[in-house]
């Protein structure tokens, strides 16, 4: 049962079923897998996973901006957000399907 927004239990659940194995354990291996993500994001900036994605973290420079909540110009400090580039063969599998 595919669903656009899981959870780690839903989305442990279905591995769990397609491999025929006990959902506890595809749980804490997906837990650790998302955590071993985060961890290399942290440290590295940037990875990539072959025929999948490539994460990375974009530095974001200082802008000026209007606020309407002030009502006048207010300086957005550097922030740093994480982008994620699908691979091409990702995307050629995803411009090929025709109905979502």
């Amino acid at each position: 049962k595919l669903r656009k927004n899981m959870n780690v239990k839903e989305l442990s659940e279905t591995v769990a079923e397609e491999l025929n194995m006990p959902e506890y354990k595809v749980r804490k291996v997906i837990i650790q897998t998302f955590r071993t993500l985060r961890t290399y994001i942290l440290k590295a900036q940037v990875i990539r996973i072959r025929n999948f994605m490539t994460f990375y973290i974009d530095v974001k420079q200082p802008r000026e901006y209007f606020s309407m909540k002030e009502g006048k110009m207010v300086v957005k400090p550097r922030h740093f957000a994480l982008k994620v580039l699908p691979s091409k063969l990702l995307k050629k599998e995803i411009s090929a399907k025709k109905t979502y």
